[in-house]
């Protein structure tokens, strides 16, 4: 027969469980950087079993109150918790140990898989060298990636390529999406701008390669910047100045409070340079602001970004200025003092909730503003935009089989007048515009562990886009419309592990990219209907090796890229281009990086670095104007590029860095009768920390740019075009050999 409980009895039952629960403590670990939970942690001590951290990076343990708990994994700082008191719930933040990468959990698979699991090249740049933190843009920093190219004609003029993607695009990096922690910074018509992050603020960056359809099918690739956090409980304060040649000028203070349950971030940079050449004056204000929260089951984080910048213009130059004077300025931007002076505010939440066990669930919501002015010999251009959207991840894990339903949102509002100019000065209008951009891409990702050593992925996204241009104001607005198909983009991927420190995969993934708001128009103003996006079909088979107790760790990826429907952007007048589908690429090369470390003691470190690619990037199928480049390279991309660090640390506060870069030959145009032979650069910077007691760090670095003082350019336009009598500036010219000096103090109190 069945007993009802009484009230007693219940209360009984109520009491057992609340003590039984109070005999334990709950701890979340999570990665400081990305704030992804870390499975897999190891947990021991005196008093408890030792116990490692589930999918949602929780330990559940005993509460061993006066013990001290370690906790571990192997690609991260170990970290010690002193239980002098009740804990109940706790989130830990895990440091990645930079000598072990590859089981450090990275964003970009959102599977809380490690770098060893995910089945893609990924590339991880820690960011804890004050030196590099300094630089002016945030650019330099990713010269070490083996497949990434960067190009920078001025701090706002640069043009990064991924595998070769991205090189049609004459003054800027379309064709890669950026991301500032959760939130997209790439504009609605696919054009990025890195330079506008102050670096600063940054405490890590992913970089994935090709199509990755947790982005959105893409084609050149995904960076991924994360925000910097604080280390430790408490209140911290840093203040940096760094000065240089060419009167640059670079201040940083940083403000961060952290408990155990939230943390709060905020940095604040200023940078100015007048540059090396004529009206080459740049000025950035930045401002980022981050703050996190954690509970038992949820997780709550809020990021704004605010930078204001001032660039003069001083515009490529022909061959013979460029031999013989490449300090002056192109005379037309000189004489109008070209320079475009804008303004951007980001800001976004992302709420992560574990539903259960076994169902994950994170919604990203984002604002992003601009407004851009700029000043050209030809006219003057005043935009606004205003971007929109939403991100929704769903993870659902059924024993070895891991599910992800995702959902992206855009809605872009972008507003462009031109002004004919007088000298400079703003005149008559010249047209006006408002163009209405919709992107909505949905995925669906299954993840199967086969066993320990092999794992399969499949994806599909469905994509489409939209978009409407009129002239504010009047009857026509938004009756030109743009509605692309349906386009589905399939992935497919294997991960080995076999035993050792080994690791192959491979990958078939197809992508997608549209016009920009540029190239979708035609010569008059309005929309070209028969403009197809360009579409992609990428082949990579990798593998990752370490031996010699982890001393020696070497990567290496074979790529093989086909590209339909390749935008190519016709000049049609200095101001004006025209964008047409022009056949078919192919896109293929070998990656390398490895690292080795000489020496690894307390005392001393000693580690060399090489990064290397060869690429062959040609035309297949390419015909314009009647003339038939079929077989040609493409131009504006190295035959090769490779990079060498050796880094020397002595006692753990003092560092020698030397860096040495060569670049390839490159093709100037399509037709390859013009070239650029390779260029050598070397770098070197050392920095000296010293801990005054407990409470105040300083740090004292120094680098000298360019050492050989090679003339080089640094930027290459691609099929640059000559009016009149005029030769064809196709080449930015690099900053001759300067030096930095800067000083860091860092402030903590628990």
């Amino acid at each position: 027969m069945n007993r009802q409980l009484s009230m007693p009895h219940l209360f009984f039952v109520l009491i057992i469980l609340f003590f039984s629960q109070a005999l334990y403590s709950q701890i979340r670990v999570v990665d400081i950087n990305t704030k992804l939970p870390v499975p897999a942690v190891k947990a021991t001590g005196r008093q408890i079993e030792t116990t490692l951290s589930d999918l949602h990076g929780v330990i559940q343990i005993k509460r061993p109150l006066g013990d001290t708990v370690y906790i571990s994994h192997p690609g991260y700082q170990s970290r010690q918790i002193i239980f002098d008191k009740n804990i109940g719930f706790l989130t830990i933040e895990l440091i990645p140990d930079v000598v072990n990468l590859k089981e450090t959990v990275v964003s970009a698979g959102k599977l809380n898989q490690t770098l060893n699991q995910t089945p893609a090249r990924i590339d991880l740049i820690q960011l804890q060298d004050a030196s590099t933190l300094l630089d002016i843009t945030g650019n330099s920093l990713l010269m070490s990636v083996p497949g990434l190219t960067l190009q920078e004609g001025t701090h706002t003029t640069s043009r990064i390529t991924i595998r070769g993607i991205g090189s049609r695009n004459p003054y800027g990096t379309n064709r890669i999406k950026a991301y500032l922690g959760a939130i997209p910074i790439t504009s609605g018509e696919g054009t990025t701008a890195l330079e506008d992050i102050s670096p600063t603020s940054l405490g890590r960056i992913e970089v994935i390669k090709g199509p990755s359809h947790l982005y959105g099918a893409g084609i050149g690739g995904v960076i991924l910047l994360h925000p910097s956090y604080p280390q430790h409980q408490g209140t911290s304060v840093e203040i940096a100045q760094a000065f240089g040649s060419f009167a640059s000028l670079n201040t940083s203070a940083g403000v961060a409070h952290k408990t155990k349950a939230w943390s709060l971030n905020s940095h604040l940079t200023q940078t100015s340079s007048d540059g090396f050449r004529e009206n080459n004056q740049f000025k950035r204000k930045n401002a980022l602001l981050t703050a996190n929260w954690f509970g038992k089951k949820h997780q709550l984080q809020i990021l704004f970004n605010y930078s204001t910048v001032f660039g003069q213009i001083p515009s490529s130059l022909n061959f013979s200025d460029f031999t013989e004077n490449p300090q002056q300025a192109a005379p037309n931007w000189l004489a109008v003092k070209g320079h475009e002076d804008y303004y951007k505010l980001s800001g976004g939440l992302t709420l992560t909730s574990d539903i259960s066990n076994k169902l994950q669930n994170s919604l990203t919501l984002y604002n992003h503003l601009s407004n851009h002015y700029e000043s050209r010999p030809f006219n003057i251009l005043d935009d606004q935009s205003a971007i929109s959207g939403f991100r929704e991840f769903l993870n659902y894990t059924m024993g070895p089989v891991k599910f992800i339903l995702g959902i992206e949102l855009m809605h872009e509002r972008f507003k462009w007048k031109t002004f004919e100019t007088n000298n400079g000065l703003k005149v008559d209008m010249i047209n006006n515009f408002i163009e209405d951009r919709f992107q909505n891409d949905n995925l669906l990702a299954i993840n199967y562990d086969l066993n320990a050593q092999i794992s399969l992925s499949g994806s599909l996204t469905i994509s489409h886009f939209s978009y409407d241009l009129g002239v504010p104001g009047s009857q026509e607005e938004g009756l030109q419309t743009f509605n692309s198909k349906v386009i589905l983009s399939p992935r497919i991927a294997i991960n080995y592990i076999p035993p050792g420190s080994f690791r192959i995969f491979g990958s078939y993934a197809e992508g997608y990219a549209p016009a920009s708001v540029e190239e979708s128009l035609l010569p008059e103003g309005i929309v070209n209907p028969d403009l197809s996006p360009e579409t992609s079909k990428s082949f990579e088979l990798g593998a990752d090796f370490s031996r010699l107790n982890d001393r020696l760790h070497l990567s290496t990826s074979l790529y093989h890229m086909q590209v339909e429907n390749m935008l190519v952007n016709k000049r049609l007048s200095e101001d004006m281009f025209m964008a047409v589908n022009a056949g078919k690429t192919i896109l293929q090369g070998l990656e390398l990086s490895s690292r080795y470390h000489f020496l690894k003691s307390k005392k001393h470190a000693l580690r060399a670095e090489l990064f290397f690619l060869i690429s062959d990037n040609r035309f297949t199928d390419f015909t314009d104007d009647g003339v038939d480049y079929s077989g040609k390279k493409l131009p504006a991309i190295p035959s090769y590029t490779a990079s060498t660090n050796l880094l020397y640390t002595f006692s753990g506060t003092w560092t020698l860095k030397g860096t040495f870069q060569q670049r390839g030959k490159q093709f100037l145009n399509d037709s390859n009768e013009l070239s650029y032979n390779g260029f050598p650069l070397a770098d070197l910077e050392t920095s000296y920390s010293k801990a005054m007691g407990k409470l105040v760090q300083l740090v004292i670095y120094g680098k000298i740019r360019n050492l050989s003082n090679q003339h080089y350019a640094s930027m290459l336009i691609p099929n640059a075009t000559a009016f009149g009598t005029a030769e064809p500036r196709y080449y930015y010219p690099g900053s001759p050999r300067s030096a930095q000096l800067g000083l860091r103090i860092k402030w903590t109190h628990d």
